[in-house]
C-alpha cells in the first residue's frame, strides 16, 4: 500500500442515481460498517456488491488509468450503461472525464478492459452461462473519441468467442465436450483476460474458478485455457 484509496467520483450524469453520495460506494464500503445489517448497508450504497472495478486499463502512453465498473448503479434507469472514468497518474487525480460502455443485455458482465493505444480499448462482454448454456462471449473494440446517444460509446465487434473458425484443425470434436472442432468456442463463465499480441492476434484467457467451472466438460473442472485468435485484415488493430 503506497497511498490511501482514491474515491470513485460520480459524474454529473449519475448524480440522480447516486443516492445522495458524492462517490461510488458498495454495501461493503467502510463508511457503512456501523450500520445495523445488510439491508441497511444496501440501502445506503449506490452500487451492488461485487459490481465495482472489473477492468482497469492503462493507456499506451502510461499516463492515464481507466477503471470500469462491472455493473450499473442500483438506481441507474439505463441498466446497460457501465461507467468508465479517467485517472491522471501524474496528478494522482480523476480528470473529470467519464465514458459509458453500452452492454448488449443488462444481465451481461464485463470480463476485461485492455488498452490498444491511447484512445482505443478492448472489452470482453459475456453472459453468465457456461457449457451448453453459454450463448454470448464477445470481444469488442471501443474508441473514447466516439460517443453516440446519451454519451454512450460506439463499439465494434472484433471476435465472437462462441464461433471461432478453426481452419487449421487445432482441436477435434469430442463427445461430452463443448466447443471443440471446426467451429471452436470458448464457453466459459469467466473469460477474464485479453491481450493484443500484435495488430491481428489476441491472446484470450479464461479463469476456471477451480474447481467450480465446467464449461468445456460438464463432468470435469475446467482447465485455464489460453487461446490465440487471429483477426481478419479488415479488423487489424492500430497498436
Amino acid at each position: 500500500m503506497l497511498d490511501a484509496p482514491f474515491a470513485t467520483p460520480l459524474p454529473n450524469a449519475f448524480l440522480a442515481a447516486g443516492r445522495g453520495l458524492d462517490a461510488v460506494k458498495s454495501p461493503d464500503h467502510p463508511d457503512f460498517a456501523g450500520l445495523p445489517d445488510a439491508d441497511a448497508r444496501r440501502a445506503a450504497a449506490n452500487v451492488p456488491s461485487s459490481r465495482g472495478f472489473e477492468g482497469m486499463a492503462l493507456n499506451a502512453s502510461g499516463t492515464k488509468l481507466y477503471p470500469m465498473l462491472e455493473g450499473p448503479l442500483f438506481d441507474d434507469p439505463i441498466r446497460t450503461r457501465l461507467l468508465i472514468l479517467e485517472f491522471d497518474l501524474a496528478r494522482e487525480a480523476y480528470t473529470g472525464n467519464a465514458f459509458f460502455y453500452p452492454m448488449e443485455n443488462p444481465a451481461h458482465a464485463i470480463g476485461d478492459f485492455t488498452a490498444i493505444n491511447d484512445n482505443e480499448f478492448l472489452v470482453i462482454e459475456r453472459d453468465g452461462g457456461q457449457g451448453a448454456t453459454a450463448q454470448f462471449k464477445r470481444i469488442y473494440k471501443i474508441d473514447l473519441r466516439v460517443a453516440g446517444e446519451n454519451g454512450l460509446l460506439a463499439k465494434e465487434l472484433l471476435v465472437d468467442l462462441m464461433a471461432i473458425t478453426d481452419d487449421s484443425g487445432i482441436t477435434e470434436a469430442e463427445e461430452g465436450a463443448v466447443g471443440l472442432g471446426p467451429v471452436f468456442s470458448f464457453p466459459f463463465v469467466t473469460i477474464e483476460s485479453v491481450y493484443p499480441i500484435d495488430g491481428r492476434r489476441l491472446l484470450v484467457i479464461n479463469d476456471n474458478n477451480y474447481p467450480f467451472s465446467t464449461g468445456r466438460r460438464a463432468t470435469a473442472p475446467d482447465d485455464n485455457e489460453f487461446i490465440v485468435v487471429q483477426l481478419p485484415r479488415n479488423r487489424e488493430l492500430d497498436l
